[in-house]
Order: structure tokens, then C-alpha cells, then sequence
């Protein structure tokens, strides 16, 4: 795994997206739902490939605790509604 050492490596937002998504994936697997909007709306400001959680998270939090997606949209909501108006499509 050359890339992900050189990417880990270097100064940028690799790292705290590598601890984010390795944090979300275990509360996730305790079943703990205190967290998880927290984790979700910072990961999405770190790296956008935490997209591919959403969905996931979704189905997750859809037996109550609104409050986790209400926390992961006033964290990271922002720049999204901000990235998609100003540039007319969703961020790369």
C-alpha cells in the first residue's frame, strides 16, 4: 500500500480523514449512535469521500436520533449548500 503511506505521509487532511472513517466504522459497529452525526459532518468537511457513508449512516440513524443528523448537517451542511451554489455541482 505504497500510495496510502505516501499519502498518510505527507501534510494534508488524509490523516484526519483516515481516523474519521476508522472512528465512524466502529461506533457504527457498537452500535453506539452517540457520535456518529459528529463524525459524519466532520469527515465530510475533511474529505469528500465520506459521500459514501452518508447513505449508509442514513439507514443507521433512521430508528430515531434525528439529533445526529441535524449535528452532521449544521457541521458540514454549509460548505456543500456553499460549494454547490457557488460553483453549480457537488464537490470532487
Amino acid at each position: 500500500m505504497p500510495e496510502f503511506a505516501i499519502d498518510l505521509a505527507r501534510v494534508g487532511n488524509e490523516c484526519v480523514a483516515v481516523v474519521l472513517f476508522t472512528l465512524l466504522i466502529w461506533i457504527a459497529l457498537k452500535q453506539g449512535r452517540g457520535g456518529l452525526g459528529l463524525v459524519l459532518g466532520f469527515g465530510l468537511l475533511a474529505k469528500a469521500y465520506f459521500l459514501t457513508a452518508v447513505p449508509v449512516m442514513a439507514l443507521l440513524l433512521k430508528r430515531g436520533r434525528r439529533w445526529a443528523a441535524v449535528s452532521c448537517a449544521l457541521i458540514a451542511g454549509w460548505w456543500y449548500a456553499h460549494n454547490l451554489i457557488s460553483t453549480g455541482r457537488s464537490p470532487d
